[in-house]
């Protein structure tokens, strides 16, 4: 393969913050997804995207709960997406965060696409995956 989608390693910190309520075993859960879980605190990390999302499934399985991707995001610290991050939290609006994090998004995730839709007075962040 000559391009593999990668996404930083440092955002997987908040998945393990998220499951450990739920007693899991997150370095067998790495493990599982073929995944280094050290690489999280190495500056530049990054994990293949496709384990990244084996990861998930596997945390989703331990857990047995559908909606874990909130319990993320709710762990989920800007500096985890370094430079991307910091930006957002300095942005004067909300808007203008979001439009920072449409253009930079791929450096955090390269399979990773966001597009902003203003139709009115409302806004939507879309998002999918290449």
């Amino acid at each position: 393969m000559l391009y593999e989608a990668t996404t930083l390693a440092a955002t997987a910190a908040a998945l393990i913050e998220a499951v450990e309520p739920y007693g899991c075993d997150t370095p067998a859960l790495f493990r599982k997804a073929g995944l280094d879980i050290d690489a999280i605190l190495r500056p530049g990390a990054r994990y293949p995207f496709r384990n990244v999302l084996r990861l998930w499934q596997e945390a989703r399985e331990e857990t047995g709960d559908p909606c874990l991707g909130l319990a993320v995001g709710r762990k989920l610290r800007p500096p985890a997406l370094h430079a991307l991050g910091l930006s957002w939290l300095s942005s004067p609006t909300l808007l203008e965060g979001f439009h920072r994090i449409e253009r930079y998004s791929h450096v955090t995730n390269t399979a990773l696409n966001l597009r902003i839709e203003e139709i009115g007075d409302r806004t939507k962040l879309v998002r999918t995956v290449s």
